[in-house]
């Protein structure tokens, strides 16, 4: 087994020490700002396909 990780008697694999994510503001914002990009590029492979 991986460090930092363990098997409960479930066989289910757990992390044992992490840092708990703050979904605030900021962190909602970064991923809003990816969507343009990723909308570009679906059209961008778009263009590949159809040529």
């Amino acid at each position: 087994m991986l460090d930092n990780y363990e098997v409960d008697r479930f066989g289910v694999i757990h992390q044992i020490d992490f840092t708990p994510i703050k979904y605030d503001k900021k962190y909602i914002s970064y991923y809003e700002d990816l969507s343009d990009r990723t909308i570009k590029l679906g059209y961008q492979r778009l263009g590949w396909v159809l040529g």
